[in-house]
């Protein structure tokens, strides 16, 4: 979460609500369409008794729940489910990190749907040769090259 008071008066960012309390992450009534007509479908209000024993985890929507309490009167806090990391810091971060090493390479994969660069990272000792890598114990080898 994220407190605009807070921020202000004792310069604290993003960080995790300790004050959030009866969190509950379920599955609801809710069902999604079967994946054969889930493109025209809207979600049914509820499962069939005749197929509800078919029916995973998976095919449920789910609710997540929870109880926050504010420090701070006329507020405004944001809040996330995960700490909310921006593409282009994740762009400026790659660029810092294959810019100052010899250990990582970004190459382009492909363009997510948005339209933004996905790269591959690969890590490893660049100033090796391909042969000395070659002689290491498999283990060792598998921990040479990482693809994200």
């Amino acid at each position: 979460m994220f407190s605009e008071q807070e921020g202000k008066h004792s310069g604290l960012g993003w960080h995790r609500a300790l004050l959030a309390e009866e969190i509950t992450y379920l599955p609801c009534t809710m069902h999604k369409p079967p994946k054969s007509s889930r493109a025209e479908a809207s979600p049914a209000l509820g499962p069939d008794p005749d197929t509800l024993q078919l029916l995973q985890p998976s095919d449920f929507y789910y609710i997540l729940s929870f109880s926050l309490t504010f420090l701070h009167e006329d507020d405004v806090v944001y809040l996330a489910q995960s700490y909310p990391y921006p593409y282009s810091f994740l762009r400026e971060s790659v660029q810092r990190w294959s810019s100052n090493t010899n250990r990582v390479c970004a190459q382009p994969l492909c363009r997510t749907l948005n339209g933004n660069i996905c790269d591959v990272l690969t890590i490893t000792d660049f100033s090796q040769s391909p042969a000395s890598l070659t002689s290491r114990p498999v283990s060792e080898l598998a921990l040479s090259f990482v693809c994200l």
